[in-house]
């Protein structure tokens, strides 16, 4: 007899997927804060803050996309997604920044990442589903 997944663990291949867009969407995002301070219309003293925005709107996205078609365990859902987010973000950094430590913009970053992914999980919550 073939056991089947069920519940929570048959999803967990969607928010990983989930995870790794909102990554790319991020990458992209903070390439365009640095274009704007390479060309001196921001400053550098905002990287943080870009840096922090653009893990939002990645984790936000990933949150959406991930629990928009489940519908059920949404804010368990969001974090998840958003602990995948944050695990893709240091391994890939540990892989082509091998000698770096992440030093005190650790904790805005994973806050930002769970924050972005259970509202993005609550957003998709709140819009109608069509059947």
């Amino acid at each position: 007899m073939q056991a089947t997944d069920t519940g929570f663990v048959k999803h967990l291949p969607r928010m990983a997927l989930c995870a790794a867009g909102g990554l790319a969407l991020t990458l992209a995002v903070m390439y365009l804060s640095a274009v704007l301070t390479a060309s001196g219309a921001a400053g550098a003293g905002q990287a943080t803050a870009m840096v922090a925005g653009s893990c939002s709107a990645g984790t936000l996205a990933a949150g959406f996309f991930a629990a928009r078609p489940i519908m059920r365990q949404i804010l368990p859902i969001g974090l998840t997604t958003g602990g995948f987010y944050v695990v893709l973000l240091l391994v890939i950094g540990a892989l082509f920044f091998p000698g770096t430590l992440p030093t005190g913009g650790v904790a805005p970053v994973c806050a930002a990442a769970l924050a972005g992914a259970c509202l993005g999980a609550l957003c998709a919550s709140i819009l109608p589903r069509r059947r």
